[in-house]
């Protein structure tokens, strides 16, 4: 049983239990073979085949913990410009070192973009957002695997056909990715699986508590229908090269399951680490509550959030942070859609009278990436949340206004 074959059966089971979990939702109905034919031709490319037996036997797009397939409307409305002087980077043909060279002056430029000029900050987000471009040439977003993980279908160069994930905030980072549904599907199964055993779980324990009172009596009544025992047959004796395997796959199984464990556990301690020694910020509605570090690098947001370099200080003019909403990098964030205006929020410094200021949110707003101007000093005190829109694509926007004490 294949993967496509697998989801359509575990749905039906989720369905005949009433149950279905988190965020999984796949976009019915299905595209039509000929819409995808006459994309194709649109593209002078051959859509993946795992895309195209999702979208024909699943449904056109979905959404699972963190990922997202585009349905074909939205992917196909990127119209995408062919510049046929511009060389394609997403290419086997390019050398590792070439590739390395052009990530490095991205990232270097990227960050650039925490400096206190917003002039600056404007002209270096123009120049990123140029070198992606370049990145892009050649290629259309069909999906993301999380944050900013897009899956590109390249329609033209030597990969033609073949998709890549590519990461603008990991840009030595580029996975190819021929089955570019594999993932998406993997998360599906996973959602729909621990739907099911919950579901059953619930159903097994409401049937317990009914049986519970009964439980004596039915004890008695089965002693009286125990038929006599008879002598049991043994069993032969399990090959021992089947033991050994099966002994193998067990340890392997324990190892995986450690390693997984403790990255969690080490997580968690570095965590607690930082809460207790840096600035803390909190929304105590969403239960968000995340250490708060200087810069917005890669190493300091896979830690919790980050503060941008030239803008504010806890309690005085536009202090502004962001994280990461991702289940592959953090979580810290991924809760931040659900706020609302008139929520609280919080930072606790660390000086030595670990002073707290409280914010409430004034406006949630949903800006592109090149929209460095909310990073700006507006005269009063602030604070800016920002982390990505769950496609990735684009960054929202959270402001809190100062509460300030009525006896100052």
């Amino acid at each position: 049983m294949d993967k496509i074959d697998k989801i359509r059966m575990l749905a039906a089971q989720a369905n005949d239990l009433g149950v279905l979990r988190g965020q999984t939702r796949i976009f019915p109905p299905p595209a039509a073979m000929e819409e995808l034919h006459a994309y194709e031709a649109q593209l002078g490319a051959p859509l993946p085949e795992a895309f195209v037996r999702y979208m024909t036997e699943l449904g056109n797009g979905g959404t699972g913990a963190g990922c997202i397939i585009y349905p074909l409307e939205r992917i196909f409305r990127q119209h995408p410009e062919d510049h046929p002087g511009q060389p394609v980077m997403l290419d086997h043909s390019l050398p590792d070192a070439a590739w390395q060279d052009f990530a490095e002056r991205y990232v270097r430029l990227d960050e650039k973009i925490d400096c206190s000029s917003a002039e600056k900050s404007t002209e270096y987000a123009r120049q990123l957002r140029q070198m992606q471009q370049q990145v892009m040439e050649g290629g259309i977003i069909i999906g993301t695997l999380g944050c900013t993980m897009n899956c590109v279908l390249m329609y033209r160069g030597a990969a033609r056909g073949e998709v890549f994930i590519v990461d603008f905030d990991y840009m030595d980072q580029v996975v190819r990715e021929p089955h570019c549904c594999g993932k998406f599907e993997d998360w599906i199964i996973n959602d729909l699986e621990a739907g099911i055993r919950n579901a059953n779980s619930m159903h097994s324990n409401t049937n317990q508590e009914k049986s519970g009172t009964n439980m004596t009596d039915t004890i008695q009544k089965e002693e009286t229908l125990v038929p006599e025992e008879k002598p049991v047959k043994k069993k032969p004796r399990r090959s021992k090269p089947m033991f050994l395997i099966g002994l193998a796959m067990m340890l392997c199984g324990i190892t995986v399951l450690t390693i997984l464990g403790w990255k969690r556990i080490s997580r968690e301690i570095k965590k607690q680490h930082l809460l207790r020694t840096c600035i803390v910020f909190e929304v105590p509605r969403l239960h968000i509550r995340v250490p708060v570090q200087d810069g917005t690098d890669n190493v300091t947001l896979r830690a919790g959030a980050g503060h941008f370099p030239g803008t504010g200080a806890p309690g005085s003019g536009n202090y502004c942070i962001a994280g990461h909403n991702s289940t592959i990098y953090a979580e810290i964030f991924n809760d931040l859609d659900q706020i609302e205006i008139g929520d609280v929020m919080t930072l606790t410094d660390i000086d030595k009278g670990k002073t707290q200021y409280t914010y409430i949110v004034s406006d949630y707003h949903i800006v592109p990436p090149s929209g460095v101007d909310v990073l700006a000093d507006f005269g009063d005190d602030r604070i800016t949340v920002i982390t990505c829109t769950d496609d990735g694509e684009n960054r929202q926007v959270v402001v809190g206004t100062l509460q300030k004490d009525e006896s100052e």
